[in-house]
C-alpha cells in the first residue's frame, strides 16, 4: 500500500518538474571536418560545403548514471527495466549522490560554407533541442519495490529540470591574418520551438500506514508554439471550469521564443606546428513567448491509503499563476585547445581541449587529450581520451573523402556501444555523444593554420 502511496504523488513531484550542443569533441582538431567552425568560429575548413538535411546529425547522452542502475534487461521477462524504479534498494549503493542526465540533439537542415580569398563564409539552419536534469539521488529513493524498505519521512534537497527546442539562423565570417593568426565570428538568430522549466526547493515526503503527505515549493515555466490560456481566479487556475480543450482559449500556431547570440573565436600559431584555440558560443538571449508562469510556496498535498486525494481543490491553491512572457540569457560553451603536429610529419599531431558548458546548476566540463593522424587526400582519424563530468570517456572519429563526397562520423564515448550484449543491452557507462554526416565538398582546398 505505501508502495501505491508514494508512487502516486511521487509521480505528481515528477509531473510539475516535467512540465517543467551536439559535435562530438574528439573531432576538434580534424582541419578536414566541415563543421569545425562550430567549436570556434575562427576555424577556417580546407573546403567549402554543402550540405542538407544528414549534413551534420548529432545526439547526446550525457549522465553520471550507471547502466546496472537506469537499463538492464531481464531474461526472465524478455524486456527492459529499470532497476533504480523497480527496486531502488538493489541498486542504491550504485548510485551517484547527485543525478545527472543531459539528453541532447542538434540537426543541421541545411549549411553552406565558402572560401573567398582569406575569409571563409557560412550559413546554415538548425535545430536543437537540449534537456537537463540535476536531482539529489533521494528523489528516487521512496520507490523500492517492497513496502517494508520504505522510511517513515524522506527528505529530497533542492531539484532542477528544463528543456528547451530552437531552431537556429546562423551566419559566420572567419578571417585568416598574416598566416598565422584567424579570428572568426557568427551571429544566429533563435526561433523557440518550445521551452519547459521547474526549479524546486527542499522536499520533504511523511508516509504513514494511512496516507502520504508531501511539502514542497518551487516554480515552473511552460512556453508552447501553439499558445493557451488557463481560466485564473486572483492568481489560482480554475481548473474545474475547464470542461473540453476550447476552455484553454488555444491559440494559433506561433513562435514560442525570438533570441539572439553570438559566438567570438581566435586561433594563433605562435611558432611553426604550435596551435592555440579559444572560444565562447551562445553569448546572447532568448525572449519566450506568454506562456505558464506558476509559483507555489508551501505546497502540501495528501494521498489516503484508498488511492483517494483529499481535498483535490486545495492542490491548486499554493500556486501563484499567470500567464506571462519571460527573457533569460542562454547557456554559454567554453572551447579552448593547444595542438602541436609533428616537425616530421605534420599529418599527425597531438592536442589537449577542453570545454566548459556554463548552465548553472547543470554546468558541465569535458578535457580530453586527441590523437590526430591524416592520409592525404582520403582519409583522417583521431582518437580520444577524456575526463568529464560524467565519468572517463575514449572517443574516435573518421572523416572518408571520396571525390566531391565527404562522410563523417564521430563519437566521444565509446564505452557504452562496446559493451553491448546479445540483447543490446549497455554495460558501464551510458555517457556518450554521437555525429554523422554526408556531404557534397567544394574542391577549393585552402591552406588552414
Amino acid at each position: 500500500m505505501k508502495k501505491r502511496l508514494f508512487t502516486s504523488i511521487f509521480a505528481i513531484i515528477i509531473g510539475l518538474s516535467t512540465f517543467a550542443q551536439q559535435n562530438a569533441r574528439t573531432a576538434y582538431f580534424m582541419d578536414s571536418y566541415a563543421y569545425r567552425y562550430k567549436f570556434n568560429p575562427s576555424f577556417i575548413p580546407e573546403n567549402g560545403h554543402l550540405g542538407v538535411g544528414v549534413g551534420n546529425v548529432g545526439v547526446a547522452v550525457q549522465t553520471n548514471l550507471d547502466a546496472k542502475t537506469a537499463f538492464v534487461y531481464d531474461e526472465s521477462k524478455g524486456a527492459f527495466n529499470i532497476p533504480f524504479l523497480d527496486d531502488y534498494s538493489s541498486v542504491e549503493q550504485y548510485m551517484p549522490e547527485n543525478i545527472r542526465l543531459g539528453l541532447g540533439e542538434d540537426i543541421d537542415l541545411f549549411s553552406l560554407g565558402f572560401h573567398k580569398g582569406h575569409s571563409f563564409t557560412s550559413f546554415d539552419v538548425s535545430l536543437k533541442t537540449d534537456v537537463n536534469l540535476n536531482a539529489p539521488n533521494s528523489l528516487l529513493s521512496g520507490l523500492a519495490t517492497t513496502d517494508e524498505n520504505y522510511k517513515d519521512s524522506y527528505h529530497i534537497p533542492g531539484f532542477e529540470g528544463r528543456g528547451e527546442s530552437v531552431l537556429s539562423i546562423a551566419y559566420g565570417k572567419a578571417y585568416q591574418v598574416g598566416g598565422f593568426l584567424s579570428v572568426g565570428g557568427r551571429v544566429k538568430v533563435l526561433v523557440g520551438v518550445a521551452s519547459a522549466r521547474a526549479k524546486f526547493g527542499e522536499t520533504y515526503v511523511n508516509v504513514t500506514d494511512q496516507a502520504v503527505e508531501a511539502k514542497t515549493s518551487g516554480e515552473i515555466d511552460v512556453t508552447l508554439p501553439k499558445p493557451f490560456e488557463i481560466p485564473i481566479i486572483n492568481g489560482v487556475p480554475d481548473i474545474e471550469d475547464i470542461k473540453e480543450p476550447d476552455d484553454l482559449k488555444i491559440g494559433d500556431l506561433r513562435p514560442a521564443g525570438l533570441g539572439l547570440a553570438a559566438d567570438l573565436g581566435a586561433t594563433i600559431q605562435p611558432i611553426r606546428g604550435l596551435t592555440l584555440s579559444a572560444a565562447i558560443l551562445d553569448l546572447g538571449f532568448m525572449g519566450w513567448s506568454k506562456g505558464i508562469r506558476s509559483s507555489l510556496s508551501d505546497f502540501s498535498m495528501e494521498i489516503d491509503k484508498d488511492g483517494e486525494y483529499h481535498n483535490l481543490n486545495d492542490v491548486a491553491l499554493p500556486f501563484t499563476t499567470s500567464m506571462q512572457s519571460r527573457l533569460t540569457l542562454l547557456s554559454t560553451t567554453l572551447n579552448a585547445g593547444i595542438e602541436y603536429a609533428l616537425p616530421f610529419y605534420d599529418g599527425i599531431s597531438l592536442g589537449v581541449m577542453g570545454t566548459r558548458r556554463v548552465a548553472g546548476a547543470c554546468s558541465w566540463g569535458d578535457t580530453r587529450a586527441i590523437l590526430n593522424i591524416r592520409a592525404p587526400k582520403v582519409i583522417e582519424l583521431a582518437g580520444s581520451i577524456g575526463r568529464s563530468t560524467f565519468g572517463n570517456t575514449f572517443g574516435a572519429a573518421l572523416h572518408l573523402h571520396f571525390g566531391p563526397l565527404s562522410l563523417f562520423t564521430a563519437i566521444d564515448s565509446l564505452a557504452p556501444v562496446l559493451s553491448l550484449d546479445k540483447n543490446l543491452a549497455p554495460h558501464g557507462q551510458l555517457n556518450t555523444n554521437f555525429v554523422v554526416g554526408l556531404n557534397l565538398l567544394f574542391l577549393t582546398k585552402h591552406s588552414v593554420i
